[in-house]
C-alpha cells in the first residue's frame, strides 16, 4: 500500500510530520479510516478524501490525539500568574489582558489560565482567553466544560474545590471561570487563521510544533511573533525551547518554565538564527495514544504529576518578572574536576536542557558519564536528550542502561514505556509500566 499521499496531505494540511508521532500511527489511522467508509479499499477511500471536507477532518481527528490536565506544567503557570498580576499593576497598564491558548484542546490549558489568574486576585474583567483549536470536536467538549477524572492529577486539587461542581456528569467547571474564555477552531497554519497582528500580551503554544519538519516550525512560529508585540510572554513545551531561543526571544530564566519573552525594541527576526549545538533537529517519533501523553513535551526532570500554583512557586516565580535584557544560560558545568557535586552537577545539566541548549547538555552529560563513570541518572538524562531530538533508538538504549542500574529508576521507567508503545511493543510497554506501578505501590 502507498501511504505517502496520505501523509503529504496531512503535512499540507496540518503540518504533520508522520514521523514525529510515528509513520505506523499515521498508517493505522488511515486504515481505520479506510475501512469506515471505503470498505478497507484504501485507492477507494484516498478518492473521497479528495471530495470530503469532513473526511479529511476525521482522519485528522483519527492522527491527533489530544493528551492533557489540568495545571500541566505548574512551574509555567506560576510564572504566567506572577507575570500578569505585575504587568496589570504597572502604572499605565492595559485595562485587560489578551492571551492566546494554542492549540487548546478539551479546554484544559486555556481553563487553567483563568483559574490562575483568578486565584492570583484578577479581576475577571481585566483578561480574556483566546482558544484555538484545529479540531470542532475538541471546541465542542472544551465549551461544554465537563471534566472526568483524568483531567485532575497529581494529590492536590484544591483549585478543584473551588472553581468545579461535583456531578453524576462529571466535575462541571464554574460560570466565572468559562466566561473568560472564547473558543474557536482554527489551524495554525492555515492563511486565514486571522491573528490579529501584536495583539496579544501571552501566548501558550506548547507540545504542537515538535510534531512539525523544520520548515514548518518556522512557518508557525512565525504566525505566533506575528502576533505578539515586544515584551509578550511565549510559553513553549520543553523540546521547543531550542526552537524559541533560535528565533531571538528571551528566555525567562525561572526554572522548568519554558516561558520567554518577545525582546524589547525590534521584534525577532522570522528568519531561524543557528546556535551551536543546541538546534533540535527533528520531533520525537511516536505515536499518540489515548492512554500515554508524548513524554517529550515534559520538563527534563519534572515527575509526571500536576499541582496547582503554590505561595512559594508564586514567590519563586516573581523573582523572574523583571526581565532586562537577554539573561545568561546556565554556565556549563566543569565535569572533568576529580571533585565535584554530583547532584549540582546533574542539576546545571537539566538547567541547561531547560533553557533550550539541548546539543550543549547532552555533550557536557556524555562528557560526565565518561569522567566519572556509569550513573543511571546520567544516562537517563542522556537517553532524554537523544529523546528531545528525535534519536529514538539512542534514546532506548540509555534508559536500559539507567534501568540497568537502577532497576526502579521512575523516569526511565516512563519513558522507555512510551518508547516501546511508539514501537509497536505493546507489551513491553505494559510490563515496563506494571513494573513501576508495583514499584510505587510498594513504595506507598
Amino acid at each position: 500500500m502507498n501511504f505517502a499521499p496520505f501523509e503529504t496531505l496531512l503535512k499540507n494540511k496540518i503540518g504533520l510530520d508522520a514521523g514525529s508521532i510515528g509513520v505506523s500511527t499515521v498508517q493505522r489511522a488511515i486504515r481505520t479510516r479506510a475501512q469506515a467508509r471505503a470498505q478497507g479499499d484504501i485507492d477507494v477511500y484516498w478518492s473521497v478524501l479528495q471530495s470530503s471536507p469532513s473526511e479529511l477532518q476525521a482522519l485528522i481527528e483519527a492522527v491527533v490525539v489530544p493528551e492533557t490536565w489540568f495545571f500541566r506544567y505548574p512551574e509555567s503557570i506560576a510564572l504566567f500568574a506572577a507575570w500578569a498580576t505585575a504587568q496589570l499593576a504597572a502604572p499605565g497598564a492595559k485595562p485587560v489582558l489578551r492571551i492566546l491558548s494554542l492549540p487548546c484542546s478539551t479546554g484544559e490549558e486555556p481553563y487553567t489560565l483563568a483559574m490562575a489568574l483568578l486565584d492570583a486576585g484578577v479581576a475577571p474583567a481585566r483578561f480574556v482567553i483566546e482558544a484555538i483549536d484545529i479540531s470542532p470536536r475538541v471546541i465542542e467538549a472544551a465549551q461544554i466544560a465537563h471534566y472526568g477524572r483524568n483531567s485532575f492529577r497529581g494529590d492536590d486539587l484544591a483549585f478543584r474545590d473551588r472553581h468545579f461542581t461535583d456531578t453524576a456528569a462529571g466535575f462541571v467547571l464554574g460560570d466565572t471561570v468559562r466566561e473568560r474564555v472564547r473558543f474557536r477552531t482554527g489551524n495554525l497554519l492555515d492563511p486565514g487563521l486571522a491573528l490579529e497582528a501584536a495583539a496579544y500580551d501571552f501566548v501558550f503554544c506548547r507540545n504542537l510544533l515538535i510534531y512539525f519538519d523544520r520548515e514548518t516550525q518556522s512557518r508557525g512560529f512565525r504566525v505566533l511573533l506575528r502576533a505578539c508585540h515586544a515584551g509578550s510572554g511565549m510559553f513553549v513545551g520543553p523540546a521547543e525551547a531550542a526552537l524559541a531561543s533560535q528565533h531571538g526571544l528571551e528566555v525567562s530564566g525561572a526554572p522548568r518554565s519554558f516561558a520567554f519573552k518577545i525582546p524589547l525594541g525590534d521584534k525577532p527576526a522570522a528568519s531561524v538564527r543557528p546556535i551551536a549545538k543546541a538546534a533540535v533537529t527533528g520531533a520525537s517519533a511516536r505515536p499518540l495514544s489515548a492512554g500515554a501523553a508524548p513524554l517529550i513535551g515534559r520538563t527534563f526532570h519534572e515527575r509526571d504529576r500536576s499541582r496547582p500554583i503554590r505561595s512559594a512557586q508564586m514567590a519563586q516565580a516573581a523573582q523572574h518578572v523583571p526581565l532586562a535584557g537577554r539573561e545568561s544560560p546556565p554556565a556549563a558545568p566543569r565535569v572533568e574536576s576529580a571533585t565535584f557535586d554530583r547532584q549540582a552537577t546533574l542539576a546545571t545539566l537539566r538547567r541547561m536542557a531547560d533553557a533550550g541548549r539541548i546539543g550543549d547538555a547532552l555533550t557536557q552529560t556524555q562528557q560526565f558519564l565518561d569522567t566519572h563513570g556509569p550513573d543511571a541518572d546520567g544516562f537517563y538524562l542522556v537517553g532524554l536528550f537523544h529523546d528531545a531530538q528525535g534519536n529514538t533508538v539512542q534514546a532506548r538504549a540509555f534508559y536500559r542502561k539507567a534501568l540497568y542500574l537502577t532497576p526502579g529508576h521512575d523516569e526511565a521507567l516512563l519513558h522507555l514505556a512510551a518508547l516501546c508503545e511508539a514501537a509497536g511493543d505493546a507489551d513491553g510497554a505494559q510490563r515496563l509500566r506494571a513494573r513501576r506501578a508495583k514499584r510505587v505501590s510498594r513504595n506507598a
